[in-house]
């Protein structure tokens, strides 16, 4: 029921016009009402006399807050005969009862009636004065009359002669700080680099001049991104002015190249959002605006005026460039100017705090112009006084909507819906999910739409909840009938009617009606969005000449907006009329020259029109500015005949090359061998490129057909698989079962071949457009006859490539307009089986690495600024911050402040279990992390940064490799990280933090950091960091230390073991996650599987006490007693024994090979630094030791292993053990050392122990075992 969500913004936004302090001196209407006690609100308040316009306009919002919108005759004019009514215009100017929210819901009868009523000579605020002219305008624009339309833009006083240039990369926002050419020049020769965008310059679109708002509609085709304005100022006399700004995003003003404001704001706002009070030299200036859209279409209106807002007759503006005079800070002096309607309610606040109504006009000011964190601010303690007011939750939905925290918004819509289920939103909020709601019984649903009817005075809501009612009980003619009636009624509501189209068509199927309805529409107003959807009707119908005299009719009037002559072009690309499209694509290149869409739109009208030279030309143009346009690329390939490089460089004739070359008489350890591994590339100079990639495979024994009778390509994206088959020893050919890039060979046999052969292009988008990075394996575990990579680059494109751990044949030549580069080998030997504990293969085997971006800086800020705009700190980081530090973070030390924040986000977050790469790069932004209580590396680190910076800290991003993927994986610059952790210095020493793991102490490190491959990330606090990639080694951090002190207690069968274990660092990890636990049977079980997997002798687990655990320690202690059941094995009367092995820093499974030909990943097997362990065995009275072992010390390197034996009584021994386990990589050449070292200590931990009953004269014997 798509329609009924598309009825509901158009019904139910318009009552969405938002209406909220401490619980003092609040007078009683407004206490009922933030008690959501609306009804006695009203009634309270009705017994006052309303005669100052507080009060009026208090008695409408409340009555809103009623779901009472009818106003009293004569509204208008009433309110309009108070001084100072402009100010209160202003403020509630989205209420209902002033003119409603026009930009989401229209225009209708009712707030097109007060627009006209207000006069602009009774104004006096020139804010407010040239805000309502301009909705004059747009009145006058949506009643279809364009020449008062633009005849009230020419009396705005706004700067109207520009120049434009744009859409430059905003890389997730960043480009607000990302410096530009425009910038820097107001005139240049040369393109300005837009980076993905291509490359632009300055234009003019002489149409513009005639409005006030300069919209950069025409760039939207690019998306989010940078765009430039100038206009050159005259000035006949050194002046102060105010320059007022009102823009839809991020924004920036220069005069004569200095800064004189930055807006980091995101959000829409009104003229005059923005002042700055600055003085303007004598003679010629140049004023540069700076926009950066993430979405949406960006806009912008600048008006210079005298301190009181007048406009100053005497300046001269021109959008062409002229010789100005660069200026300095000093001389320009530019002082932010408050916003004239949030000065007049700051200052009656002051004046009167205690007046609620003054607090609401600031919170809708704000609002307004999108200042939501100080909307926030002011609400925050009205909240905390009042926490379930639906009126106050109405306002905290505003600002997070118009933060774009939709999550948040979402939240807080749902906790109205449950505190305050009678609320008129209530219903709307609940209308809104149609889905859940036609879920209903029709008892219940019935009910629905009476509550909702009674809700409200507004009676196109109330006749919707009637439709919606019909539609469910799926009675047509009722449906027709209130359709009819709603149509009628409230025809002057255009949003409502274009819902109901959407009814008539998709649920009555009756399209004459809708198209009666739209040409009604058309004819009465202009409306885009209707005129489009009346033009789909007539396409549908197939009345093409009457779908084309649409678009037509209104040409003149908009023919400078690209989005409505693309619309008109489409249509006649269409119905084929090619050569009459190109004055309106030439139309579209004159409004914006760089606008790859008409370039296409060209390219394609050219060749459908028989030039397809010409054509080829333009689909060049748009390609170099859209070069993610896979179709067009092959197109331009098609038609200029290009020629195939990656057919040319394949290995020719490969049927008779597999004859020649099959059954060659090698045979693997893994059942089947390469005949051919070959891999082309050709990157396009626009970015992007081309890939083919040819395997030849012979099965050689029967563990081969298993492992290849089903292969995973793992394609995605674009690609073509043109071979997939079986080639068998008569030559015979059987083709592969194919789903997607999964293939299936059946009835494979020895001596078969595979040959699989595949195609895939790619295009980049963002900051790497251009660039590609990649690796190829050579040495294998499978025996590759020939192995080739073939690299076509175009020619004068940096190239980087490095071959590791051995030499591949490399050669290069010059081919056509590019650089031909290959790497191969023949009869390439398999390498040796897979082992135990080796590294990953980018550290054994040969691999070529390419890359084609420049250096790791570039890496590094690319990275930066992608989450520079992220760092944001609102109201919740804010109150976050203060939670950390109530009192402050001034007085503590580093590293105070530096646990204080570690521990607030492992106490209070849990972490999503999502690749960096799949989660995208992005972090999310600290509040939403705050709210959601979830996130992952990256925005944990973020919200760690974010947070220290603001306790006086230095702390930045680093990007990390763990080092699971071994040393080598990343030598060339590229984006292939797959963890991000935060660096923080504390007095002067960096500290890294792992942030995703809960339970981990602070300043401890996973193994998965050790030796990991990082690089720093610059933030605007912290731009000095080290520059290119580095290795984690020796960093600071809490060794991992597991100890054990145990006292055994030997019986007849049983014997008593009690283990106090003590653990620190990392590996605090696995046990604190056992020990948050409240279940004390569960703790018990797992640590009882824990002593199992380390103790070989059967026990019975008893109990566990003394836990000392506490996850802002860096300490973790418990204390477990064990039964032993074991009977000991007796020589004579000696009973001998070992002691229970509890703490292993050595087993056999790393030296169970004979020999290695690989180095051993220490990391992989070790996750500890030392062990100790300590015995204390004690005998039953009446018996003594006669055997120990003798104290042995063994190392290998840096590892250590000691043993000591002391006799302290004849029935009490105590042992001490320690073993220190650098994870260091063990050599292939020191494997046999290093075993004989492991095996020496493992015996050691094997002597047998002996005693017997005490009898006078026995000695002690200590064997010579060391």
């Amino acid at each position: 029921m798509r329609f009924l969500r598309i009825l509901l913004v158009v019904c139910a936004l318009s009552v969405f016009s938002v209406q909220g302090q401490e619980n003092t001196k609040l007078e009683t209407h407004w206490q009922y009402l933030f008690q959501n006690r609306q009804s006695e609100a009203l009634s309270k308040f009705e017994k006052k006399k309303q005669k100052t316009l507080q009060e009026i306009l208090t008695r409408e919002i409340i009555k809103n807050e009623n779901g009472i919108f009818a106003n009293d005759e004569g509204f208008i004019e009433k309110v309009s005969s108070f001084p100072d009514y402009e100010y209160y215009l202003y403020a509630l100017w989205n209420h209902n009862f002033f003119f409603d929210t026009y930009l989401s819901t229209g225009f209708n009868g009712k707030n097109v009636r007060n627009i006209n009523e207000l006069k602009l000579d009774a104004i006096q605020n020139p804010t407010v004065k040239e805000s309502l002219r301009y909705l004059k305008s747009a009145v006058a624009q949506h009643s279809d009359d364009w020449e008062t339309y633009y005849q009230i833009n020419a009396e705005i006083p706004a700067i109207k002669a520009w120049q434009f240039c744009g859409s430059f990369e905003n890389l997730n926002g960043s480009g607000l700080d990302t410096e530009y050419g425009p910038e820097k020049y107001a005139v240049s020769q040369n393109d300005f680099n837009a980076n993905s965008n291509g490359f632009i310059n300055w234009y003019e679109i002489d149409e513009r001049k005639k409005e006030a708002y300069q919209y950069y509609s025409n760039h939207s085709e690019y998306g989010g991104g940078v765009n430039y304005a100038q206009t050159f100022i005259y000035n006949p006399s050194d002046r102060k002015v105010v320059v007022r700004l009102g823009s839809s995003s991020f924004s920036k003003l220069w005069l004569n190249d200095v800064l004189i404001y930055e807006n980091t704001n995101d959000g829409i706002t009104d003229l005059d959002a923005y002042n700055v009070l600055v003085n303007l030299p004598k003679g010629n200036n140049r004023l540069l605006v700076k926009n950066a859209d993430t979405n949406g279409i960006a806009y912008f209106i600048v008006r210079i005026t005298d301190e009181e807002g007048r406009p100053i007759s005497d300046l001269t503006y021109s959008a062409k460039p002229s010789d100005y005079q660069k200026s300095t800070l000093a001389r320009i002096a530019p002082q932010p100017v408050d916003h004239p309607i949030e000065a007049f309610f700051k200052k009656r606040l002051e004046a009167s705090p205690n007046d609620f109504m003054n607090k609401l006009c600031l919170i809708n000011a704000y609002l307004r112009n999108s200042k939501y964190n100080e909307a926030k601010a002011l609400l925050q303690p009205l909240l905390a006084a009042y926490p379930q007011s639906s009126f106050l939750r109405k306002y905290l939905i505003e600002s997070y909507s118009k933060e774009n925290d939709y999550v948040s918004a979402k939240e807080v819509q749902k906790n109205i819906q449950n505190d305050d289920e009678n609320y008129y939103l209530s219903y709307v909020y609940q209308f809104e999910d149609s889905r859940e709601l036609f879920k209903l019984p029709l008892v219940e649903f019935e009910k629905f739409v009476n509550d909702f009817s009674a809700s409200t005075d507004m009676d196109v809501l109330k006749e919707s909840a009637q439709l919606l009612l019909h539609i469910r009980k799926e009675d047509k003619g009722a449906v027709k009938q209130s359709l009819k009636e709603i149509t009628e009624k409230h025809r002057d509501q255009l949003g409502v009617v274009k819902a109901y189209i959407g009814i008539y068509s998709g649920y009555l199927n009756e399209d004459d009606k809708a198209i009666e309805l739209l040409e009604n529409i058309n004819a009465s107003y202009f409306d885009y969005a209707a005129l489009k959807t009346l033009a789909s009707f007539y396409n549908k119908q197939n009345r093409k000449d009457e779908a084309l005299s649409l678009f037509e009719n209104r040409y003149d009037l908009v023919a400078h907006d690209n989005i409505y002559l693309s619309d008109y072009i489409a249509y006649l690309h269409e119905y084929k009329k090619y050569e009459a499209s190109l004055p309106y694509i030439d139309q579209m290149l004159k409004n914006f020259p760089y606008s790859f869409v008409a370039m296409e739109l060209k390219g394609t009208a050219l060749e459908q029109s028989g030039r397809k030279k010409e054509a080829l030309t333009w689909y060049k143009k748009s390609l170099k500015h859209n070069s993610a346009n896979a179709a067009l690329r092959k197109k331009i390939d098609d038609l200029s005949n290009a020629k195939d490089y990656l057919e040319e460089f394949a290995t020719p004739n490969i049927y008779e090359f597999m004859a020649e070359n099959r059954s060659r008489g090698v045979k693997g350890h893994y059942g089947f061998n390469y005949l051919l591994d070959e891999s082309l590339l050709q990157l396009y100079p626009e970015g992007g490129g081309k890939s083919r990639t040819r395997y030849v495979v012979e099965v050689t024994s029967d563990s081969g057909i298993e492992s290849l009778k089903e292969v995973n390509l793992g394609l995605s994206g674009n690609y073509h698989i043109t071979k997939s088959e079986i080639v068998k020893p008569n030559k015979k050919i059987v083709p592969a079962s194919r789903s997607g890039s999964n293939l299936v060979f059946n009835n494979l046999e020895i001596g078969d071949i595979l040959y699989v052969d595949y195609e895939s292009s790619y295009a980049n988008s963002g900051r790497f457009y251009k660039d590609h990075v990649d690796y190829f394996q050579f040495d294998s575990y499978h025996p590759i006859y020939k192995n080739s990579l073939k690299v076509l680059v175009p020619k004068g494109k940096e190239f980087i490539s490095k071959t590791l751990n051995g030499e591949v044949p490399y050669r290069t030549e010059e081919v056509d307009d590019y650089v031909y580069h290959e790497w191969e080998t023949t009869g390439q030997e398999e390498l040796e089986p897979e082992e135990n504990f080796m590294p990953s293969l980018g550290d054994i085997a040969r691999y070529v690495h390419v890359s084609t971006i420049g250096s790791w800086d570039d890496i590094a800020h690319w990275y930066s600024d992608l989450v520079r705009p992220q760092m944001v700190v609102n109201s919740d980081v804010q109150e976050a911050f203060d939670k950390i530090f109530p009192r402050g973070s001034a007085s503590l030390t580093d590293d105070e402040k530096a646990s204080r924040i570690y521990y607030y986000i492992m106490e209070n977050f849990s972490y999503s279990y999502v690749g960096f790469r799949q989660s995208g790069y992005v972090p999310q932004r600290p509040a939403k992390t705050i709210k959601s209580k979830l996130g992952d590396c990256k925005d944990f680190s973020t919200l760690y940064v974010t947070l220290a910076q603001m306790a006086g800290l230095k702390a930045h991003l680093v990007l990390v490799l763990t080092s699971d993927y071994g040393e080598k994986t990343m030598t060339l610059p590229s984006q292939d990280f797959n963890h991000c952790i935060a660096k923080v210095f504390i007095e002067g020493k960096p500290q890294y933090l792992e942030l995703t793991d809960n339970n981990m102490p602070y300043r401890a490190i996973p193994t998965s950091l050790e030796h990991a491959t990082a690089l720093d990330i610059p933030n605007k606090w912290v731009k000095d960091v080290k520059s290119g990639i580095y290795k984690l080694d020796d960093i600071a951090h809490i060794a991992t230390e597991l100890e054990s002190k145990m006292e055994y207690n030997i019986g007849e069968g049983r014997h008593q073991l009690r283990i106090e274990s003590i653990l620190k660092g990392s590996i605090n990890s696995h046990y604190a996650a056992i020990f948050k636990e409240k279940n004390y049977e569960v703790i018990r079980k797992s640590l009882a599987d824990d002593f199992k997997s380390r103790i070989s002798e059967d026990f019975t687990f008893d109990s566990i006490h003394d836990i000392h655990y506490e996850l802002r320690s860096p300490v973790l202690k418990y204390v477990s007693d064990l039964t032993v059941n074991e009977k000991f094995d007796e020589i004579g009367s000696m009973k001998v024994f070992r002691i229970p092995a509890v703490n292993n820093a050595y087993n056999t499974s790393i030296i169970q090979d004979d020999e290695r030909a690989f180095p051993i990943d220490y990391l992989l097997y070790e996750n500890a630094d030392t062990y100790k362990s300590s015995y204390v065995i004690k005998l039953e009275e009446g018996q003594r030791f006669v055997e120990i072992p003798e104290s042995a010390d063994y190392s290998f390197k840096k590892h250590r292993f000691k043993i000591d034996y002391d006799l302290v009584k004849d029935n009490e021994l105590h042992i001490s053990i320690e073993a220190n386990t650098p994870k260091v990589r063990i050599a292939a050449s020191d494997y046999k050392a290093f075993k004989a070292y492991v095996k020496a200590a493992l015996d050691a931990k094997q002597q047998l122990i002996g005693f017997k009953k005490d009898k006078k004269g026995t000695k002690v014997s200590f064997s010579e075992k060391k």
